[in-house]
């Protein structure tokens, strides 16, 4: 199987309108459930900037992209544009999602990180240093906490505030 086939991401908006692919054909895809073909493909502007996973943000315009170029993109699904670029991991981006009032992103990564940006100013929060790259995550809807899944086979629940473990 060659690498441009693979399927690195799946994920499917809030209201359940739209379902978004990534992989190694460098394309973000955005399907209608009710359709067979994508109705919108972006394209990754350089080979780094393979795009390796994907989340809606809960208003169904704003949508994120971590890459394999370390960055994390925070796009406008009405501009089709970025609007927003995150800078700070040291290895590829392997899950990002918005905490719930959207004003905070989650990121992991191979680099054995999660960060929590600021989605304003862009900048990074706070950096949880997990011992172990995070393949998974979800911030729970009371915006309290981080929820991670890592190579090492466990499973972490953080303080989204202060970036802390509550349980391994």
């Amino acid at each position: 199987q060659s690498q441009t086939s693979k399927i690195y991401f799946i994920t499917e908006s809030y209201m359940g309108d739209l379902i978004a692919t990534c992989g190694g054909d460098g394309y973000i895809k955005l399907y209608d459930p009710s359709r067979n073909n994508p109705y919108l493909s972006l394209k990754a502007q350089s080979a780094n900037q393979i795009p390796t996973a994907v989340s809606f943000g809960f208003d169904n315009d704003n949508f994120l992209s971590g890459t394999a170029d370390k960055m994390v993109y925070l796009w406008s699904l009405s501009t089709q544009r970025v609007k927003k670029t995150f800078v700070g991991h040291g290895d590829r981006i392997s899950t990002v999602c918005f905490i719930r009032d959207m004003s905070r992103i989650v990121s992991g990564s191979h680099d054995r990180s999660m960060k929590i940006w600021d989605a304003v100013k862009g900048s990074i929060s706070k950096t949880i240093l997990c011992g172990s790259s995070c393949n998974s995550l979800l911030a729970t809807s009371d915006k309290t906490r981080i929820i991670s899944g890592h190579y090492d086979g466990s499973v972490r629940v953080y303080s989204a505030k202060t970036g802390e473990v509550i349980k391994t």
